[in-house]
């Protein structure tokens, strides 16, 4: 495979990160159009794909949020009723947990400058006029700020607040201030959807189902339903769910004629629709995939991956995917040297004595010889 093959339309061939949350630092030298992370528990592949959602996102603000919710990095604060509200706790972001003025973390590809990196920064350090937006009613902010930057592009976000807590909180009780208004320039992101490691609700899967335009959609989600289902699918679609929820959900028409709700099917076949909604939605983008062996029988384990290449390929995605299993290991091996037109790569983590993480990379041919022989690569 050529060199041009490897890298051609992939929006980070390298990965870089420098500081960020649980990794000091890591070089991945290449990524592939599927790459798939390996290691022990705890080593910190989740926290690869959280920084590569978040270089998607050119380091906005609600990803660091959404981030920093899922993993309940959070803290409670006084709201202005009494009661009780949480915030995200930002200072999580950096590695060790505790940073200072200057501290910083960088996400993106090895080489260049295209990379979202985030400051922490001094009132001081900011203009007057972009500190006027961030004052609150009891006077002058002098809190530290955080500075966020994507090549030359630069904003900054108000979301520390002095020890002291003499100024009310900046991101509570869904009040967003008023910096969240400025027409600031900024790189568009890049579409990124993540999927797993646990099922997706009925909620999500019948919205990501309606943003799909009509067409080829139903093809790839038929095809992949039918890997882990013996009855032969004709039909999907949204429906009304009860009146308890509202949530409405997903049903399947079946060859003799009729409906059953997806979640009848298993976890698998809930699983594989996600997958083949994700990649519609992550068109031109990246879908990270956590824990992608969940759900998936290791039987399938080969079928599903041939999907993945497949559909990453046709779909123009970039896919970053986490396992422990082994099945899932060899599923992959095989079908990326079946696949002749799109790059599948493993790499496993490990962690080094002074706290980085080591990339040790297995390209196609090195990965079909540890599938033959049982080569521990996890």
């Amino acid at each position: 495979m050529s060199e041009q093959m490897t890298t051609d339309g992939l929006h980070l061939p390298s990965l870089s990160i420098r500081g960020f949350r649980g990794i000091p630092r890591l070089d991945v030298e290449r990524l592939g159009r599927v790459t798939l992370l390996a290691g022990r528990n705890g080593v910190g592949k989740t926290t690869v794909l959280d920084a590569v959602r978040l270089y998607a996102e050119r380091g906005s603000l609600l990803a660091l949020h959404e981030i920093l919710t899922r993993h309940e990095e959070l803290e409670t604060w006084p709201d202005d009723d009494d009661g009780w509200d949480e915030r995200p706790v930002f200072e999580a972001l950096f590695s060790g947990r505790r940073p200072d003025l200057h501290s910083s973390f960088a996400v993106g590809p090895e080489n260049g400058d295209a990379r979202v990196c985030v400051t922490i920064v001094a009132p001081d350090e900011v203009s007057r006029d972009q500190l006027k937006l961030f004052e609150p009613r009891s006077g002058p902010f002098d809190s530290p700020i955080l500075q966020v930057a994507f090549g030359q592009h630069q904003q900054y976000l108000p979301v520390f607040d002095k020890i002291d807590r003499a100024y009310e909180p900046l991101f509570l009780h869904g009040r967003r201030s008023r910096y969240l208004a400025q027409e600031v320039e900024w790189p568009d992101s890049v579409a990124c959807v993540a999927l797993g490691p646990g099922l997706p609700s009925n909620r999500q899967a019948a919205a990501h189902w309606d943003e799909l335009a009509a067409g080829p959609r139903e093809e790839l989600a038929l095809g992949a339903l039918q890997l882990a289902c013996a009855s032969t699918i004709v039909r999907i679609a949204a429906v009304a769910g009860s009146a308890r929820t509202r949530d409405r959900r997903i049903v399947v028409g079946l060859a003799d004629g009729d409906r059953v709700p997806l979640r009848s099917l298993g976890d698998g076949a809930a699983r594989l629709f996600g997958l083949a909604i994700a990649f519609s939605n992550a068109a031109g983008g990246f879908l990270l995939i956590d824990e992608a062996e969940n759900s998936i029988h290791h039987s399938l384990q080969t079928d599903y991956w041939r999907l993945v290449f497949q559909a990453a390929r046709e779909h123009n995605v970039q896919v970053l995917a986490t396992t422990h299993s082994w099945d899932c290991v060899e599923g992959f091996a095989r079908s990326a040297s079946e696949d002749d037109q799109s790059e599948g790569i493993a790499v496993r983590l490990e962690r080094c004595d002074d706290g980085d993480l080591r990339a040790v990379e297995y390209s196609e041919d090195t990965l079909r010889v540890a599938a033959e022989r049982g080569i521990e690569i996890r």
